[in-house]
């Protein structure tokens, strides 16, 4: 600063703020004070220009002190900033470890995430929680403990304090001794559990409220009516924007270009609409908010803590209508957990929004103290703005990249623009603070919402069919549901906004008999499917039925001609049956593996056990004396009766999954050194080509490898898995024993590879995940003399009464729940099988399907999201979706009502079940009776 003398004061992070207590040093006084505790006055008050809390203000004065100061007053001023971070921290660290732990046992008590994310360790990282649970709980209790220090010597705090230490440790203690939750059950306990691990945050934030709210100096309420209307309003629009830039950018990586331009206009003006109604509700919200608490003199804190319970309702309601239906968690049990959850994250946030508040400033804003938890520091600059905008977009672009292939039903995706929203609009609050204030009639802007919110109730649940420039006309409903997979955003506030249907008792009905809890006792039935199975004369032929996971048939190239990596399936198909309409009963495969295995449908249900009795495919295997190789998956293990004549394949210790190649080189080595004539059965299901197991490998594709047209990593699995088929049939061939075998390639379910932002198979029943290859070579002595129909419409539990018939167990038994026999010795006996539509069903939650006109077109009743849908097969792709009548809602409804109401009866279900949202305690993990 040669050559002129300083300014006695530079201002420094955008304002300047005087302060009482500067440290003086040689040449410049220095104060730094990172303002972690609160606001500073604003123009408001009188007492200066606004100011964010975090921003960094520098004051410079001449002085003469030693030269060492500038350094230490840097240090004096960080200390506060450091502590206030590690204070945030530990607190954060505290409530993920609470929620975590609660979800878990939450996972615990619902049927099929207990099945597989406890049982069969689905998610990699869990066992390790679970194993170092206690010492997590102790680091987390060390950690919120060292935030309670003062509160320990506070008289009004002390009790609360001393109570929460001590009550903690002692849990702590009985963790070591007895962890929760690696002996957790699926049983109403667990339930329990996760209510009781979500209280912790409630008493946390009552030491909180107890030690700082009678600290801060509340006055009346301000009015800020204007910057909270131009607040929501921006928001809401950039919101719009990002989302739509995230679906363009994704579209142009996907290299796709099927969705129309009308639809993409379309799409996106309805997402601004969406959200500006969304975020004028919030403003309507906020304003009665206000006007309540300006009754009051201390009116702030009114409105400080309507803001909170206005938080906890928003939580509630996003958990019930987004987060628990994706886990098949969807009754009364879940409103009343939706409510605990809301409400424990309300109160915490409550808690840290007052701890890091400043004591000593007075707060006549409510609503901009609730927010300060959430609000980033430098916001109040357009500059500052702009780089939160690009954080924003980079965080909503990185979530689906990096965790689309393993995210169900799109929550992780959804969570994040949960989390975007409140962080947005605080941001957008704090860049308006300089709003020229205008106030609105609470009355006017409470009528002008529930007029927005009815008519967008009203659009929101028809199908409206909108002409457009060009003379076409748009399905809005279908435009905004595949828009909506790329905007999540926007998908939430649909799912929000979704209001039970006049079909809300259909609904209720799929949902009280899917998921039926293990605490139901439901007897094994025979499943017969010939009314007296004994061993036939004659010799047997060889029986392998590879069920390939997830395997799509538009991948192969006798379904696709454009497919160029499959030469050997091709081949393979050449001298079989293709069965071009092939579907299975159960997408995912906790249902479809046991249906193929029964023959027949199930009782929705993850087991009826002993499974043995219905085990159609077991029972024909040891009737007629086979010699069995089977990969055992975590299923077969429970369903398959124990045999000395079953040899286990896929036995590698390190195996993380089941590879077709190894499977069939271990299947190859077994048929060569049994010591038995006995003719061979093979039941292999390789996961190659899961998109689990992908994500988890890395989406690899070998170099020099490209697939045009078709997901990479995907098709060159597929690749790899087709050259070791090809390697195996001759290898049937140089053994003689290929013109002497049955040799089925299918699959359990398919698969959505990326198709409208879909990855997986989720609960839904899509036409990509429920379309599956059937690929069928029958010996040339079965082959002769028989009848089929190639496109017929034919299903996963045709296979097994398939094999039936060719081994001479005839005649298969008519049942609309059974399978039926796809060759026949005429055509006659082949008809009278068939049916003009067949039931399918989700194996994870409330979603139910018609497939009829031979194949040709999909019914789908969503009983999760309480939605239908309908899709005609008849083309190219994999189905487009169409509009459709009322009556065939009801006739396809009561279709499904009906088919679920045989499978009931079949399996003597005399009483409604028990499913995820009742409550049992002690019975759940066990059938009724045993103790």
């Amino acid at each position: 600063m040669a050559g002129s003398d300083p300014p006695a004061r530079l201002r420094a992070a955008h304002y300047f703020v005087p302060t009482p207590n500067d440290t003086q040093i040689n040449d410049l006084s220095v104060s730094v004070n990172l303002l972690f505790q609160g606001s500073i006055p604003d123009s408001e008050s009188g007492k200066g220009p606004a100011m964010e809390r975090c921003d960094v203000v520098l004051t410079v004065e001449r002085d003469n002190g030693g030269p060492g100061s500038v350094t230490k007053a840097f240090g004096n001023a960080l200390v506060p900033g450091v502590r206030r971070t590690s204070f945030v921290v530990a607190r954060l660290c505290f409530c993920a470890f609470m929620l975590v732990t609660a979800a878990y046992c939450l996972l615990a008590y619902i049927p099929f995430t207990y099945q597989w994310v406890i049982n069969y360790n689905l998610v990699g990282w869990l066992p390790g929680f679970v194993k170092c649970h206690p010492y997590l709980y102790w680091l987390a209790l060390v950690m919120v403990a060292a935030t309670l220090v003062p509160d320990l010597r506070r008289g009004e705090t002390r009790r609360l304090a001393v109570g929460f230490l001590l009550g903690h440790a002692a849990v702590g203690v009985g963790l070591v001794l007895r962890p929760v939750l690696s002996g957790i059950e699926n049983d109403g306990i667990s339930f329990i559990w996760s209510v009781a691990w979500l209280f912790p945050l409630l008493w946390l934030g009552a030491i909180d409220y107890v030690a700082k709210a009678g600290e801060i100096r509340w006055t009346a309420v301000a009015e800020r009516d204007s910057q909270v209307l131009l607040a929501a309003c921006l928001t809401a629009v950039f919101l719009s924007a990002l989302y739509a830039s995230l679906f363009c950018v994704r579209l142009v990586r996907n290299g796709s270009d099927a969705f129309p331009t009308s639809d993409k206009l379309i799409a996106f003006s309805v997402s601004v609409a969406s959200h500006l109604f969304a975020f004028a509700l919030l403003f309507a919200s906020l304003k009665l908010i206000n006007s309540i608490s300006r009754r009051f003199s201390r009116g702030a804190k009114v409105e400080f803590l309507l803001c909170h319970l206005l938080a906890a309702g928003f939580s509630a309601v996003v958990i019930r209508k987004t987060i628990l239906p994706a886990i098949a968690f969807n009754n009364g049990l879940a409103a009343l957990y939706s409510l605990a959850a809301g409400l424990s994250i309300a109160v915490f946030l409550m808690g840290l929004s007052l701890r890091l508040h400043r004591s000593e400033e007075q707060v006549s804003r409510g609503l901009r103290m609730a927010l300060g938890p959430i609000t980033l520091p430098g916001l109040s600059s357009h500059y500052g703005i702009a780089l939160w905008a690009a954080l924003a977009w980079l965080f909503a672009w990185a979530v689906p990249a990096a965790a689309a292939m393993k995210d169900w039903d799109f929550l992780l995706q959804k969570l994040s623009a949960i989390a975007i929203w409140p962080i947005s609009f605080a941001a957008f609050y704090t860049l308006t603070s300089r709003a020229r204030n205008r106030q609105f009639n609470t009355a006017v802007v409470m009528l002008i919402a529930a007029s927005a919110f009815a008519i967008y109730k009203q659009v929101d649940a028809s199908r409206l069919r909108l002409p457009f420039l060009n003379g076409a006309t748009i399905d809005m409903s279908a435009a905004l549901e595949r828009y909506s997979a790329y905007d999540v955003s926007l998908r939430v506030i649909r799912e929000i906004s979704s209001k039970s249907t006049n079909d809300s008792s259909f609904y209720e009905y799929l949902r009280e008999y899917t998921n039926i809890l293990p605490s139901t006792r439901v007897a094994p039935v025979p499943v017969n499917l010939v009314d007296n199975l004994k061993r036939t004369e004659g010799n047997k032929p060889n029986i392998f039925i590879f069920v390939v996971d997830s395997f799509r048939r538009d991948y192969l190239s006798p379904y696709n001609k454009t497919v160029r990596f499959t030469p050997n399936i091709d081949a393979f198909a050449q001298d079989s049956v293709v069965m071009e309409n092939a579907f299975t009963r159960y997408g995912g495969t906790a249902l479809s593996e046991p249906a193929i295995w029964a023959g027949a449908m199930l009782l929705h249900k993850q087991y009826v056990l002993p499974f043995y009795p219905m085990n159609s495919l077991q029972k024909l295997v040891d009737t007629d004396d086979y010699q069995s190789f089977i990969s055992m998956d975590p299923i077969l293990k429970e369903l398959l009766r124990p045999s000395p004549w079953i040899v286990e394949l896929d036995k590698r210790p390190d195996a993380h999954n089941f590879d077709f190649c190894w499977s069939l080189k271990e299947l190859e080595k077994g048929i060569d050194e049994r010591q038995t004539s006995r003719p061979v059965f093979a039941y292999a299901q390789p996961w190659n080509i899961h998109t689990h197991i992908i994500a988890t490998e890395g989406r690899t594709v070998p170099d020099g490898e490209e697939y045009p047209g078709f997901w990479a990593p995907y098709a060159s699995r597929v690749k790899y898995m087709d050259a070791c088929f090809g390697e195996f049939i001759e290898y049937l061939k140089a053994r003689g024993l290929y013109d002497n075998s049955v040799v089925i390639l299918t699959s359990d379910h398919g698969d959505a590879l990326g198709e409208d932002g879909r990855w997986g198979h989720s609960y839904w029943v899509f036409p990509e995940i429920m379309r599956i290859p059937l690929i069928m070579h029958l010996p040339p002595k079965l082959r002769g003399g028989l009848t089929w129909n190639s496109k017929a419409a034919t299903f996963s539990t045709d296979i097994t009464p398939s094999l039936y018939y060719l081994l001479g167990h005839k005649p298969i038994v008519a049942n609309k729940l059974f399978g039926r026999p796809l060759f026949t010795a005429t055509e006659q006996e082949r008809i009278e099988y068939l049916r003009e539509s067949y039931v399918v069903a989700s194996s994870y939650g409330a979603a139910y399907g018609v497939v009829g006109g031979d194949g040709r077109w999909l019914f789908v009743a969503d009983g999760v999201r309480d939605k239908d849908y309908f899709f005609d097969l008849s083309g190219e792709g994999d189905g487009r979706l169409n509009p459709f009548t009322s009556n065939t809602r009801i006739e396809q409804q009561q279709l499904i009502r009906d088919y679920i109401g045989a499978i009931n009866q079949f399996y003597n279900v005399t009483e409604k079940p028990q499913t995820a949202g009742a409550f049992d305690i002690g019975w759940q993990g066990r059938p009724k009776g045993e103790q």
